[in-house]
């Protein structure tokens, strides 16, 4: 009961400090939201807002005027005292322990005082950016009026450079003096910010008419001197290259040169109505496709030459390539008298036959492209190199049907040389076994000098067959070199194994008479050395004496001892 009676005045106590913290952060919160408030109202909007009336109070002034204090007027009178009674809320809530609904209503006024906040911030920039527009338009307005009197006394001594587009720049410039009275009375009327609008207008405006009268001199001597002299230029060159048998049909200069007349002569028009940009986009237009032109011109002479250097070369190239291509077909038949070619290999012949059929009526049409005057000079010269680059895709084929047929005869002189290599090592191993002296070959080493025998024989036949199928040979040879080289390693080993049983055997005769054992297994050993079993009859022999002297194989001198 006493542990009850404290748990529940340890949880009173909890509630009260919880209750008075809670409160005190309340009624912290409400007095800076009151500071904050007074703060607000203590601002000299008042103060800012009669600044304007300085100004001339009519118009969009008077408006803002009367729309500014309004709108403070409301703040003091309405919003401000109306957050002085929801404060008084918030601290009635936090008395009463509603503390959730005092810290929301807490935080509707701070954002209500932020609203505030930030609608005054803005009417006070809207103040002194209507302030600064009345300086500035007063700064400005003297600096424009000079750079239009410049821009007037740059046009009069001008004028002569203008020609007849004089007349678009006098009445451009007499709206500009228009667009001076309209600034000053949006000015006398309070509209300070149309008035502002209005000078930016008016300074880019003059800017821009200057650019203009730079613009138009060099605009003029483009349309009525450099433009129609290079016209004129080109048709003439045109003329004397047709005369001189280009055939200059397939492209369309004449109708591309009276495009760029009928386009110049609607130039100038733009020019007198002050339309500066619409000629000058479309002239440069027009310098550039002269100057195509112009280099279209440059590249048909000098597709020309490169025509009439290279068409002789490649008719030269062209007739090596057929005859070579005759000589691998008279080969192809030659060689296939002795040998077998692979299928793929004449399917490959055939079709650079085909191939060089196409190129040799690919030649006979720009052949007679160039005796007719077909195609122009350009067209001729891209089709040569196209040709020049098949042909040398061709040639290179040729090249390697050659080496294939080539390939041929070298893997046939390889193939019998390696033969004879063979045959020569099995005399070797012959020559051995007669040399060492053994008395007879084991069964295993007959066996395989009877299989190296016959991938001899086998081999030679294959070598001997008309016509030579060179796969089947290497095969065949392969497998030769393979039985080979097992029977002469077989043929080594027998023989070191029966050298080395023998001398085993002469070794342990020396322990015969005093271990009855060592005489029985070297009994064994020459039986065994007698019907060819010399790897048996040595490990035989060897385990008996090592018995007994555990260093046989150190003290018997023999070549092979090492393998035992």
């Amino acid at each position: 009961m006493k542990f009850f009676i404290y748990g529940v005045l340890v949880v009173f106590l909890a509630i009260i400090i919880y209750g008075a913290l809670s409160r005190k952060r309340i009624y912290n919160e409400v007095d800076r939201l009151e500071a904050w408030k007074i703060q607000i109202m203590n601002k000299p909007i008042t103060d800012e807002i009669a600044k304007i009336k300085g100004l001339n109070m009519s118009g969009e002034t008077e408006s803002k005027f009367e729309s500014w204090r309004n709108k403070w007027d409301e703040i003091i009178t309405l919003r401000l005292p109306d957050l002085e009674e929801k404060l008084f809320d918030v601290e009635e809530a936090a008395n009463k322990y509603r503390f959730g609904k005092a810290k929301t209503l807490a935080s509707d006024i701070a954002n209500e005082l932020n609203d505030i906040e930030v609608s005054l911030q803005e009417m006070m920039d809207e103040i002194n950016l209507l302030i600064h527009s009345e300086e500035d338009n007063r700064e400005q307005i003297d600096e424009i009026r000079s750079l239009f009197k410049d821009l007037k006394t740059y046009y009069s001594q001008n004028k002569g450079t203008l020609g007849t587009t004089a007349f678009a720049f006098e009445t451009k410039m007499k709206e500009i003096e228009q667009t001076f009275q309209e600034f000053e009375t949006a000015t006398k009327e309070g509209n300070y910010f149309e008035a502002r609008e209005i000078l930016m207008v008016m300074k880019e405006e003059i800017s821009h008419e200057k650019w203009k009268m730079d613009e138009v001199p060099k605009l003029l001597v483009h349309i009525e001197s450099e433009i129609p002299s290079q016209i004129e230029e080109i048709s003439q060159g045109i003329r004397e290259m047709e005369e001189d048998g280009y055939i200059l049909e397939h492209f369309s200069f004449k109708n591309d040169i009276r495009n760029l007349k009928k386009q110049l002569h609607k130039m100038l028009p733009f020019l007198e109505e002050g339309k500066i940009e619409a000629a000058a986009i479309p002239i440069g237009d027009m310098f550039k496709e002269i100057d195509q032109i112009y280099d279209t011109l440059e590249q048909e002479v000098l597709a020309k030459q490169y025509v009439i250097t290279e068409i002789p070369t490649i008719k030269d190239e062209m007739s090596l390539f057929e005859n070579e291509m005759i000589e691998l077909k008279t080969e192809v038949e030659t060689v296939k008298l002795s040998y077998h070619i692979p299928e793929e290999e004449i399917k490959l012949h055939l079709k650079l036959e085909k191939q060089m059929k196409e190129l040799a009526n690919k030649l006979k049409v720009i052949d007679d492209c160039i005796a007719n005057k077909k195609q122009s000079y350009i067209t001729i010269k891209k089709a040569i190199e196209q040709f020049t680059e098949e042909l040398a895709e061709r040639r290179s084929t040729l090249d390697e049907c050659k080496e294939s047929l080539n390939t041929l005869r070298k893997e046939e002189l390889k193939a019998r040389e390696t033969l004879n290599e063979l045959k020569g090592k099995v005399r070797e191993g012959q020559r051995l076994i007669k040399k060492s002296n053994i008395p007879g070959l084991p069964h295993s080493l007959l066996i395989k000098m009877e299989e190296a025998e016959t991938s001899l024989v086998a081999a030679n036949e294959k070598m001997e067959q008309i016509p030579l199928v060179i796969e089947d040979v290497n095969s065949s040879i392969e497998e030769a070199l393979q039985s080979v080289n097992d029977m002469h390693g077989i043929i080594t080993f027998t023989i070191e194994q029966a050298l080395a049983a023998e001398r085993v055997i002469q070794y342990g005769n020396r322990f015969r008479s005093s271990y009855s054992f060592i005489h029985n297994e070297l009994q064994k050993a020459e039986e065994l050395f007698r019907i060819y079993e010399y790897e048996e009859a040595l490990q035989t022999a060897y385990n008996a004496i090592e018995q007994v002297d555990p260093n046989v194989v150190e003290k018997i001198n023999s070549y092979s001892l090492e393998k035992v």
